[in-house]
């Protein structure tokens, strides 16, 4: 029997315990592939966080911009759904967002919103 391997060791994964793609910072954190794909997308997403804490910006923002730019797109006929579906982010942390749940959101996904061009007309 093969010594178990770490998550240190270099190595071809053949893992099947997830369906997402491989060399992301979430393969590696949440369902602990070790591939290198995986363990570069996490080490890259500690420098990134490093450059972020270096220069003083913040991972999390207040929600209020955003929850009112949801807002004014709900006013329009807008989904939250379809808003989720066009920025790739989850249904759910955008609903949040909406709905004030948390106080403050990932600086990303605020960008992202807030960034959503507003349509002219009530449809989308």
């Amino acid at each position: 029997m093969a010594a178990p391997r770490t998550r240190t060791e270099a190595h071809d994964c053949d893992c099947s315990s997830f369906t997402r793609p491989h060399g992301t910072q979430h393969g590696y954190q949440v369902h602990h592939c070790g591939c290198d794909a995986c363990r570069q997308a996490y080490l890259g997403y500690l420098r990134q966080l490093q450059q972020r804490r270096a220069a003083g910006l913040p991972t999390f923002v207040p929600v209020g911009p955003a929850r009112a730019r949801l807002q004014q797109l709900a006013a329009r006929g807008i989904p939250i759904r379809l808003v989720a579906e066009r920025l790739g982010h989850s249904t759910a942390s955008i609903y949040a967002i909406s709905r004030a749940a948390r106080p403050t959101c990932r600086r990303e996904v605020a960008a992202d919103i807030l960034a959503y061009e507003l349509p002219r007309s009530a449809a989308a």
